[in-house]
């Protein structure tokens, strides 16, 4: 309140002015017919530019709140895709078969995400609360972004793809040919990865997609992950090397997805078993 009690005493008198020049403009306006369309149509103007912008910025609220709605939508139809089931057998070796929910989708923001180190990390606003938990896969849009690898209770931390200290490998394969590779980042341009052991009889032409494959439950198979920009044999050693140009786009992720594989619990207590024996 001091705060205003002085801004007013400060411009008083240009305030002064003001009032003074709305008067003598009301009272001209009031006096002369062309004077008062004058400012009909100034006041009209100032008025639909008012209510114009006061519009504007109603539906881009509620436009922010169709886009949370599409979202979480789009979460909920990922979930529908046949990639993201898995087929449960009847008693009768294929007989009643049917589809059952094998993933489901979180949408979350991204916070925080580094592009230009050795090994870059992400942070999400979804935490223990929202159901996610370390070693669970971050999905955009366009591709793949990463794995969680710290969550608390209201945020989620982990490593993107861009990292070239191997602490994140991911199994992929070519959607043409089904052959399986290790996806690597190439430690310099987020834009590009590689694929490693790739077998050299493999035809590989420029364009081929690449996508997550069945041996790795981080993500759903099929889920494309990047365009084949080229390859190049490896001298003595076997196989091939491809180069990729991957659909994420690291610099400008605002959007993304925690993928939830349901079976996870029930793989994880299978493979104790098996290697306890």
């Amino acid at each position: 309140m001091q705060n205003l009690l002085k801004f007013l005493f400060r411009f008083r008198r240009f305030l002064f002015f003001l009032v003074l020049q709305g008067l003598a403009i009301f009272w001209i306006s009031r006096q002369f017919a062309y004077q008062r369309s004058v400012v009909n149509d100034l006041t009209s103007g100032l008025t639909g530019w008012f209510w114009g912008g006061y519009q504007d910025a109603v539906q881009y609220l509620h436009l922010t709140k169709e886009v949370e709605a599409l979202r979480r939508e789009n979460a909920e139809l990922r979930g529908h895709l046949r990639s993201s089931k898995y087929l449960e057998y009847g008693n009768s070796w294929g007989k009643d078969s049917s589809l059952s929910q094998a993933y489901r989708f979180l949408p979350a923001k991204v916070l925080y995400l580094s592009t230009r180190q050795a090994t870059n990390y992400f942070t999400l606003n979804v935490g223990q609360k929202h159901g996610v938990r370390p070693n669970m896969g971050v999905l955009a849009p366009e591709g793949v972004v990463g794995v969680v690898t710290r969550v608390s209770d209201h945020f989620s931390g982990g490593i993107s793809l861009l990292n070239s200290r191997g602490e994140m490998q991911l199994s992929v394969q070519l959607r043409k040919e089904g052959d399986y590779g290790t996806l690597v980042w190439d430690g310099n341009n987020p834009c590009c990865a590689w694929v490693e052991n790739v077998g050299s009889h493999v035809a590989v032409a420029p364009g081929d997609t690449v996508e997550t494959s069945r041996l790795s439950t981080l993500f759903p198979p099929g889920i494309a992950v990047g365009s084949v920009d080229h390859s190049e044999s490896l001298g003595n050693e076997p196989g091939q090397r491809l180069y990729l140009k991957l659909f994420t786009h690291f610099g400008r992720l605002h959007s993304v997805y925690v993928v939830d594989y349901l079976l996870q619990q029930e793989k994880d207590s299978l493979e104790e078993e098996v290697q306890g024996l």
